[in-house]
């Protein structure tokens, strides 16, 4: 088995059959290889070219995982609302206004509290 790590050390890319040309190191495979397949960006090289899994790479992966989500439900539940045009946004009583505000600010903020906001209910 092959592997190339990148900066850090970790395991950026793995070749099980054939190989990469130049970069790599060859290692044995490890213990669990299906883990291996799921989660190699969080496996490490340590002394005698073993491959180690760290748990907070892990953590810290599930966690990129998770904003690129959110990210993504973000924009598309709360841009093509927020990005409307004048016309629209005249015709929202003060009321709806301060609602649509704050509820974009809680979509603003959701990378920080993972936590979806409630759309007010005149927006949906």
């Amino acid at each position: 088995m092959q592997v190339i790590l990148n900066e850090q050390g970790y395991v950026k890319a793995y070749a099980l059959i054939g190989s990469f040309g130049s970069d790599f190191v060859t290692v044995s495979e490890p213990e669990n290889l299906d883990d291996f397949e799921n989660n190699y960006r969080s496996y490490y090289l340590s002394e005698g070219n073993v491959l180690v899994k760290s748990d907070d790479r892990q953590k810290e992966i599930e966690n990129e995982r998770e904003l690129i989500s959110l990210r993504s439900q973000r924009e598309k539940a709360c841009f093509p609302y927020i990005n409307r045009g004048y016309l629209w946004y005249s015709k929202l009583t003060k009321g709806q206004k301060t609602e649509l505000d704050a509820w974009y600010q809680a979509w603003l903020n959701v990378t920080e509290t993972k936590l979806i906001p409630d759309a007010p209910e005149w927006l949906v």
